[in-house]
């Protein structure tokens, strides 16, 4: 089984505050396009989160190509949007706690062997509940 480490530094606090922050909101996170963690690691020293590993990369990586590699096709794009878009309608309105990504980008966007979408890197999630929405006043120039 291949995987895929995150080490966070144990030295800066936060390091310490991401390592826990990520840990605490993906650990409880199950859905079949997020990326998947495996487990953890606080021992010696060292912080790390295991996740299973995307062999296809990232988004970006088949987006932002060269003269010589051939684009995604339609249908594939497809897929991989849909995928992305059921991540966040689950981390928005199925999940007990409302997430939101606040880093949706092709670099975060990981594709496993069969080119299925697994919205990754979380660490910059955060917990919201609803309030009612604030009404902003227009400044006078």
């Amino acid at each position: 089984m291949e995987i895929a480490v995150k080490w966070f530094s144990r030295e800066s606090i936060k390091g310490q505050r991401d390592f826990l922050a990520e840990l605490t909101i993906i650990n409880r996170l199950r859905h079949k396009h997020l990326v998947k963690l495996l487990g953890w690691c606080h021992k010696n020293g060292k912080l790390l989160l295991v996740y299973e590993y995307m062999p296809n990369g990232s988004l970006d990586q088949h987006l932002f190509v060269g003269p010589n590699k051939e684009a995604l096709e339609w249908n594939l794009r497809h897929k991989i949007v849909s995928g992305v878009a059921s991540a966040l309608h689950y981390l928005h309105n199925e999940y007990d706690q409302r997430v939101v990504h606040r880093d949706l980008k092709a670099s975060n966007i990981m594709l496993d062997s069969e080119f299925n979408a697994r919205l990754g890197i979380l660490a910059l999630q955060e917990r919201w509940t609803m309030r009612r929405p604030r009404m902003l006043r227009p400044r006078e120039c």
